[in-house]
C-alpha cells in the first residue's frame, strides 16, 4: 500500500513538471513572438504612417510577414526605437493572394495616377505621410501601391495593385 501511494505520487510529481514546462515554453514562444522585431528579410508589405506638427508627432507602421505575421509599433515621440508588437495573423487564402498579386504587378509610370488637391493654407511644419510597399521576389525590391505626402496622393492603379492595396488595407488598418 505505502509503495503504491510513493508510486502514484511519484507520477503525479512528474506529470506537474511536465505540465509546468510545457506552460512556460508556451508562454515563452508567446512572449518572444509578441515583441520580436521582424527581420527586413522577412517583411513583405509595410504601410508607414506619419503625422507631424510642431505641437504633435504620430508614426504608425503595420508590416506583414511571409508566414502572414502581423507586427506594428505606434510611436508619440520624434525620439525613441521602435518596439514591434506582434498583431495578429493574416489568413492563408488572403496571404496567398498577396504573394500573387505581388508577382504580378504593373509598376510602369504610366500605371500611377498622381492627384494633387488644392493646397490649404497649413502650418510651414506640419508633414503627412503615407505609405504602402509590397516586395516583389524576383526583382528583389519594393514596390510603391499608395503614397499619400501632403496633399498630393499617389497610386498604383493596375488591377492587381488595386486589390492589392484593398487587401493589405484589410488588415493593417485594423491595427
Amino acid at each position: 500500500m505505502e509503495k503504491e501511494k510513493k508510486k502514484s505520487s511519484k507520477k503525479i510529481l512528474i506529470i506537474t513538471i511536465i505540465v509546468i514546462l510545457l506552460v512556460i515554453v508556451v508562454i515563452s514562444v508567446i512572449l518572444f513572438r509578441k515583441f520580436k522585431k521582424p527581420n527586413e528579410d522577412e517583411i513583405i508589405v509595410k504601410d508607414s504612417y506619419i503625422d507631424e506638427t510642431d505641437i504633435n508627432y504620430l508614426h504608425k507602421e503595420t508590416v506583414i510577414c511571409e508566414d502572414g505575421s502581423i507586427y506594428g509599433f505606434l510611436k508619440t515621440e520624434r525620439s525613441g526605437d521602435e518596439k514591434y508588437n506582434y498583431k495578429g495573423k493574416v489568413n492563408k487564402k488572403d496571404l496567398e493572394k498577396i504573394k500573387e498579386y505581388s508577382k504580378n504587378l504593373d509598376f510602369s509610370e504610366e500605371k500611377y495616377l498622381k492627384i494633387t488637391e488644392p493646397i490649404s493654407p497649413v502650418m510651414p511644419s506640419e508633414r503627412f505621410e503615407r505609405e504602402i510597399l509590397v516586395h516583389n521576389d524576383e526583382l528583389n525590391k519594393n514596390i510603391l501601391l499608395m503614397s499619400l505626402e501632403g496633399k498630393t496622393t499617389e497610386k498604383n492603379m493596375s488591377e492587381n495593385a488595386i486589390e492589392l492595396t484593398e487587401l493589405i488595407l484589410k488588415y493593417t488598418n485594423k491595427q
